[in-house]
């Protein structure tokens, strides 16, 4: 109960500084703030997921968690980092973004928003805070294996902010989600030539505004482990923006 009334008050407070206009069950910032825009670190440049590529993101991999050293310090966003909150930092996905965080060893699992950049640690793919990290059961251990989901943003409508997420978790195959185009006939021509190679293709729309989008989703995974070699080998291919999608 008091993680549940910690997480709507951090919800009211974010939302009173921050306009969130509605598209499906999640928002979208109006500008695009900073800490969206590719940036640099340790000689490797970080390019952003757009919050509209966020749809149903999964990830798997190593988890750490930072506490005391960081504890009162700004984050990427501004806010100043509060261990004993349910926060974690991202490389790439949208910052105040929520995700599910499932500890692969003994299946627990955290709600945390995304607040920050990192970890950049080879091998690692969420930095968790202190509270995220205990909620886990892994402090100790200091890293652990998990799963991350993304769950959607917070909906402000100008009285009061909520959070949706979607209706079912349940995901029988995964995609790899390696291009977005605003022309369908690009769209058209990379999925025919994924095809051509006899692997499972499609085209997936998506209206943000007046904007239509033609994703293009290709491989067919019943696990999640082989959906993410399969978004490595495209990574390795060009398709530097390729990440795991529920189908």
């Amino acid at each position: 109960m008091e993680k549940v009334i910690i997480l709507l008050t951090l919800m009211i407070l974010y939302g009173c500084t921050h306009s969130y206009p509605e598209f499906g069950w999640y928002t979208y910032y109006e500008k695009e703030p900073a800490y969206m825009k590719p940036y640099e670190r340790f000689g490797k440049i970080y390019t952003p997921i757009k919050p509209e590529d966020a749809i149903a993101y999964r990830e798997r991999g190593i988890a750490s968690w930072y506490g005391a050293d960081f504890h009162g310090l700004p984050t990427s966003t501004g806010e100043i980092y509060d261990m004993y909150d349910y926060t974690a930092a991202h490389k790439t996905l949208p910052l105040g973004l929520y995700v599910k965080v499932r500890n692969l060893k003994n299946g627990k699992t955290s709600i945390v928003r995304l607040n920050d950049r990192g970890p950049f640690v080879e091998g690692r793919i969420i930095d968790l805070s202190y509270a995220a990290a205990k909620e886990l059961d892994f402090v100790d251990e200091g890293i652990t294996p998990v799963e991350i989901e993304a769950l959607g943003f917070p909906i402000y409508d100008g009285q009061k902010m909520t959070f949706q997420k979607p209706t079912s978790y349940s995901i029988e195959t995964y995609r790899v989600q390696i291009a977005s185009f605003r022309i369908k006939e690009n769209a058209i021509k990379l999925a025919t030539d994924f095809q051509k190679k006899s692997i499972d293709a499609k085209i997936t729309e998506f209206r943000k505004k007046d904007e239509l989008f033609y994703r293009v989703q290709v491989g067919k995974f019943k696990s999640i482990e082989d959906a993410e070699k399969f978004k490595d080998k495209m990574k390795k291919e060009g398709f530097t923006q390729s990440f795991v999608v529920g189908d």
